[in-house]
């Protein structure tokens, strides 16, 4: 499912949980991951902020060809 519909069937706004900001329907959705639990939880969260959300250390692909951040 893409973020805009997870987003616009959403009660209260949707917050990323590694920079605690508002992700809104008409932002740039291209820079937000979503992934959904094994528990049915729908998570929202910036490509810049997956460090502080899951803290593996994982960069993305997108940041790999920028040039943004460590090679792994």
């Amino acid at each position: 499912m893409k973020p805009k519909k997870i987003i616009h069937r959403q009660w209260s706004p949707v917050i990323c949980p590694g920079c605690r900001e508002v992700i809104k329907e008409n932002e740039d959705l291209s820079k937000v991951e979503y992934v959904r639990t094994k528990r049915k939880t729908d998570v929202l969260f910036h490509t810049a902020c997956i460090d502080n959300v899951w803290g593996t250390g994982y960069k993305s692909k997108q940041t790999e060809e920028n040039g943004d951040g460590e090679n792994l």
